[in-house]
């Protein structure tokens, strides 16, 4: 299964549609259903587009309050370690003043989808539901 990641040239199209902008959100979902994110700057974005944003598996698994799930083994069992956070194309979008926005998955470092990544989790059941010939709108 693959996740469309949004190509650099995306970044560097809005910054120069947007000069003034100072500060992106990424917003990622987990798995309560949660919006979470983080505020880069913007000399930071062009990383995004391209490796990713290093951030802590044990973020996907907060609970609704955002404390860590430790039962999940992700916390202490593997040292709470990385995934990367990796832009949806045409998700890049002005927020405000010197503000922007943009919705991300998490991958493994090896470039898979990340498993228990919120979007990746949809994307396997779109696809289970077209193979049975369904038409899932999302």
């Amino acid at each position: 299964m693959t996740i469309a990641v949004a190509p650099p040239a995306e970044a560097q199209d809005f910054l120069a549609a947007h000069p003034d902008t100072q500060f992106v959100d990424i917003i990622f979902t987990g798995l309560s259903g949660t919006a979470r994110g983080k505020r880069i700057r913007v000399h930071e974005l062009a990383a995004l587009y391209g490796a990713g944003r290093p951030l802590p598996v044990s973020i996907l698994v907060a609970d609704v309050t955002g404390q860590d799930c430790f039962d999940t083994g992700l916390v202490w069992e593997n040292g709470d370690s990385d995934r990367f956070a990796r832009p949806a194309p045409g998700t890049l979008v002005p927020t405000g003043p010197g503000r922007a926005a943009v919705i991300t998955s998490l991958f493994e470092a090896d470039g898979s989808v990340c498993e228990i990544d919120c979007r990746a989790a949809l994307a396997r059941v779109v696809a289970r539901l077209q193979a049975d010939r369904l038409t899932p709108v999302v």
